[in-house]
């Protein structure tokens, strides 16, 4: 199944506290506490139709050789540690107890970011992964998947799609499109960087791309754009048209909407991105992705998350906050980003073939 990896930064780091680890006897005693804007933040997760409980822990994996986990449960496990406070639960997984003993869950907002921080004594960095719950990741009540199957089988028998028969490829898309800036274990982050699997970069990075797309107040990046395949997307376009005309106040004076679309033919960034969570966040992508899920076109059509991203940034942000990454050899499959121009290509101590490249953008770049 395609899947989809993403890298995410917080715009600073997690706080160390330099304590002695309690004893064994006075530490189940400890627990985590919380603060009052995790509180709040954690009931607004937590409240709906359906109450959920979310579980953390913290687990010998991930980048920092220890990684927070969060996800959606919907009951205790038999030997979860609970932390109730100020009418808000939250589960600790037993396994991960000692390592968050003494632990302060906080949720912090400023100009920059708004993230969840862990204050823990027994964790310096977080990373992690978690499952995706059914509701980010299943039918809406409002498909007929009859309909829905009926469609993959002309994508895949008559279409001859890639993925047109895959019934998770379906459910990837609109999870990428509308949800994984929403999971829980990305509620901490501002930043991401999407990695899919098999791919090659082939230039040296000798910056780092987030502090680098803070700086420049960019809040998308890309490598590669290219048209999509028209049989995937027939009513897509009609339907952004629609959008536009009823909500023509999150469109930007400079934008890029001429960039994503020539005679109804969609051009997308490929699957590298580096961008902003906020951006996903904000009311217009929000009401936007709502509008496109509510046609149905993820699942009786094969819309991809990569133009949807495309799109909403090109219509809904400022020609600056845009950047392509010239800089960055990137290979997925057959398709190529190397530098064109000799300056750019030695800088970058570049290993691809300039001649495979598959095209430059004429668009705002950044200075380092």
């Amino acid at each position: 199944m395609p899947a989809s990896i993403f890298r995410a930064m917080t715009s600073r780091g997690l706080k160390t506290v330099a304590t002695q680890a309690p004893s064994r006897f006075k530490a189940r005693k400890a627990a985590m506490t919380l603060t009052p804007a995790a509180v709040d933040r954690l009931r607004r997760l937590i409240d709906g139709p359906n109450p959920k409980l979310i579980r953390v822990a913290v687990k010998n994996k991930g980048c920092a050789g220890l990684s927070y986990d969060l996800e959606y449960t919907k009951e205790k496990g038999k030997f979860d540690e609970v932390v109730t406070q100020d009418g808000v639960t939250l589960l600790i997984d037993s396994k991960s107890l000692f390592k968050m003993i003494g632990s302060e869950m906080d949720y912090v907002e400023d100009k920059l970011s708004s993230k969840f921080v862990f204050n823990n004594p027994n964790v310096k960095e977080a990373c992690g992964c978690a499952l995706i719950p059914p509701e980010m990741w299943g039918y809406p009540s409002w498909i007929d998947q009859t309909k829905a199957a009926q469609a993959r089988v002309q994508m895949s028998n008559d279409g001859g799609v890639p993925y047109g028969g895959l019934e998770s490829y379906y459910h990837m898309c609109r999870f990428n499109s509308g949800f994984f800036f929403r999971h829980p274990l990305l509620q901490e982050y501002d930043y991401y960087w999407r990695v899919e699997p098999h791919v090659e970069f082939y230039c040296d990075i000798d910056y780092d791309p987030f502090a680098f797309i803070q700086k420049h107040n960019i809040s998308y990046g890309f490598t590669i754009s290219l048209k999509e395949r028209p049989k995937t997307i027939p009513t897509l376009w009609q339907h952004v048209r629609q959008f536009v005309e009823d909500n023509p106040q999150y469109l930007p004076t400079h934008n890029s909407a001429t960039f994503i679309s020539d005679n109804d033919l969609t051009s997308y960034n490929f699957n590298f991105e580096i961008g902003d969570l906020r951006f996903y966040r904000s009311e217009a992508y929000l009401k936007f992705f709502e509008y496109l899920d509510r046609a149905g076109g993820f699942f009786y059509e094969r819309w991809g998350d990569a133009p949807i991203h495309s799109i909403a940034a090109s219509l809904f942000l400022n020609q600056s906050e845009l950047h392509f990454f010239n800089d960055i050899g990137y290979r997925h499959g057959h398709i190529e980003h190397c530098p064109p121009e000799r300056e750019v290509y030695e800088a970058g101590n570049c290993r691809c073939n300039p001649k495979s490249n598959f095209g430059n953008i004429d668009l705002l770049t950044h200075e380092l």
